[in-house]
């Protein structure tokens, strides 16, 4: 009998000592997936910058396999209501009527008609922002990337001091763009389609709330960027 108890006595040790140890684990794992959150919010993007669309994912996969955004390249920050104005094909729908179009564009049909009721050519249907770095960021940028290299980092780094244009495009500046327009209604384009971006393509779109657009202060991020070459 003493045996017995004796027995007993290891076994419900060995139990005991097993359900301290997986209490144990399970707490570090706890421990450690609070950990990794936190950690993750800590590197999250800012608050204010938008949420990226499939096209800016598509950017980021790119960066994430080596290749820097371009320290030269233009970031495009567009409405995203234009995105219900592009067709599959990628062209802009200009012959919709105005109760649709108001519909779209999430704004009250007067703000985009005349005194006779129909659409004013000249009434902005979207507005969006193209920024480039400053001479002097773009030259912080070089520095930081260097100092990147020397510790055996990717050279990715970019000093955000932006140069920011805004573009108000009316029914008449989708049918002529002139200039930079062309320019980042074809981003706005590829952005609202999903296309994965090339390493050089220049420029690159993401579109945000109507409300941010309208704000004094747009905050632009680096990783609005397109990429960069391989080498550049």
């Amino acid at each position: 009998m003493h045996r017995l108890r004796m027995r007993r006595l290891a076994a419900g040790g060995a139990i005991a000592m097993l359900l301290a140890w997986a209490t144990g684990q399970l707490l570090s794992r706890d421990i450690e997936r609070r950990d990794l959150e936190a950690a993750a919010r800590r590197r999250s993007p800012h608050p204010d910058c938008p949420k990226p669309s499939q096209t800016a994912k598509n950017n980021n996969l790119l960066m994430q396999l080596g290749l820097a955004s371009d320290l030269d390249g233009t970031a495009v920050l567009y409405m995203q209501e234009a995105d219900g104005l592009i067709d599959d094909a990628g062209h802009f729908r200009l012959d919709l009527p105005v109760a649709e179009l108001a519909h779209i564009l999430r704004i009250p049909s007067s703000e985009l008609t005349g005194e006779d009721g129909r659409i004013d050519p000249d009434a902005v249907l979207f507005r969006a922002k193209a920024a480039t770095l400053t001479t002097e960021a773009k030259a912080k940028s070089r520095e930081i990337r260097k100092r990147q290299v020397a510790q055996g980092r990717n050279p990715d780094g970019v000093y955000g001091e932006w140069i920011v244009r805004d573009h108000a495009f009316t029914l008449n500046r989708l049918i002529s763009p002139v200039g930079e327009e062309k320019i980042v209604l074809e981003a706005i384009v590829r952005a609202k389609l999903a296309v994965m971006p090339k390493p050089g393509d220049g420029i690159r779109a993401v579109s945000a709330p109507r409300g941010q657009l309208e704000q004094d202060e747009i905050l632009f991020c680096a990783g609005m960027l397109p990429v960069a070459e391989a080498g550049k």
